[in-house]
């Protein structure tokens, strides 16, 4: 499979890496996803006894409205010649 056929298949590639395996040129496209944390606390500043200002345990960040995203590569391919070498495919954590 071609370069072109990836692309048109995964879209562009979040990163490119560029390598040398066994004396070849390679070329390493990352794809990224993000997850999300289920244990995250999703109060808010603003909840009812949570995280008033003032509050000696307040915390900008631990009572954030958006939840914090953990990125992760899902997709790896990997290009020798312009054609496909190896890909993965990774679970979400």
């Amino acid at each position: 499979m071609s370069a072109n056929a990836v692309w048109l298949a995964w879209g562009s590639p979040d990163s490119k890496v560029i390598g040398n395996m066994r004396g070849h040129f390679t070329e390493t496209w990352i794809y990224v996803r993000y997850a999300y944390p289920y244990y995250y606390p999703y109060y808010g500043p603003y909840a009812p006894g949570f995280g008033f200002f003032g509050d000696p345990f307040y915390d900008p960040f631990y009572y954030s409205l958006i939840p914090p995203s953990i990125p992760y590569p899902y997709k790896i391919v990997t290009f020798s010649n312009g054609r496909v070498m190896s890909f993965q495919y990774l679970v979400p954590p």
